[in-house]
């Protein structure tokens, strides 16, 4: 059975769905792309995982996005996971490439620990390193805002969650105090909920010596709008298109343009055109 719940299903509705269908264990992952298969475990509580598997894995949750960052990740030294969630793009970046080192960074302890029973599980705990913290400008302490609602768990330490979710003390760590060495790190995922200028704060250095591909999402154009200013002059930002598997290249000018872009996940990249990232997401 597959479902388009974008057309055929309002929230209270799938919800519903899934209450009737529950989804526990260990569920194998089957993604659009190149990797080896992983598993993900679930008590019925994991949006991302139950939709992948209703929608279909070849259809459904952010399917472009997948696509595309097991492609680059193939080739990628470190990769970063910031806001991981249960830890789905830091065990496809590991699945994909057998020596890339990947690091999943996770401020909600539910989810951490969720994060770490996925990578136990599929004995990548020599290849993955799971952190709980906040990754923001500053090492240190901060305040996680958690909202636990029907569909998921929201938590940032920025946007709609300051005003409505509860608070959490929280480790916090800059990606620049954090990789103080000389690792080359090729692949950044910032998922973060609004906070996504915090991040790049903190990660100024990592920016300028490493021009890591960076996998964003934003909310709305003027978060992304705002991320322009904490990027090196030599990124060009592409937003990705989910249901038709492709990119396109997004100017920061483009005001109008970006108050229509109904997409969430951007690339930013100093390293490719879009033809070349074109080429990756569809082979």
């Amino acid at each position: 059975m597959t479902l388009d719940f974008n057309k055929a299903f309002h929230l209270p509705e799938r919800l519903a769905f899934w209450d009737k269908h529950p989804l526990v264990g260990v569920m194998p992952i089957v993604l659009p792309c190149t990797h080896k298969p992983f598993v993900m475990y679930l008590e019925n509580d994991d949006t991302v995982v139950k939709t992948l598997y209703w929608a279909g894995f070849f259809a459904g949750w952010e399917a472009s996005s997948l696509r595309l960052w097991s492609a680059l990740a193939a080739n990628a030294r470190s990769v970063l996971d910031i806001g991981a969630y249960t830890g789905i793009y830091g065990l496809l970046a590991a699945t994909t490439n057998a020596q890339a080192t990947v690091y999943c960074f996770e401020g909600s302890r539910r989810n951490f620990e969720r994060v770490r029973k996925n990578v136990t599980l599929n004995g990548l705990s020599d290849r993955i390193t799971s952190t709980h913290a906040i990754v923001c400008d500053k090492d240190g302490e901060g305040v996680l805002y958690e909202i636990y609602a029907a569909d998921n768990i929201l938590s940032s330490v920025h946007s709609i969650t300051k005003q409505k979710g509860t608070p959490t003390a929280v480790r916090s760590v800059s990606l620049d105090g954090f990789f103080e060495g000389n690792d080359q790190i090729d692949l950044i995922k910032i998922d973060v909920e609004g906070a996504e200028e915090m991040v790049l704060k903190g990660a100024q250095n990592v920016l300028a010596r490493c021009l890591p591909d960076l996998l964003l999402e934003a909310n709305s154009p003027v978060e992304l709008e705002k991320t322009w200013g904490f990027v090196p002059p030599a990124y060009t930002c592409f937003s990705i298109a989910e249901n038709m598997v492709t990119v396109n290249e997004v100017k920061r000018t483009d005001l109008a343009l970006l108050s229509r872009l109904s997409d969430r996940n951007f690339l930013f990249s100093a390293k490719r055109t879009q033809s070349d990232l074109r080429a990756l997401i569809t082979a």
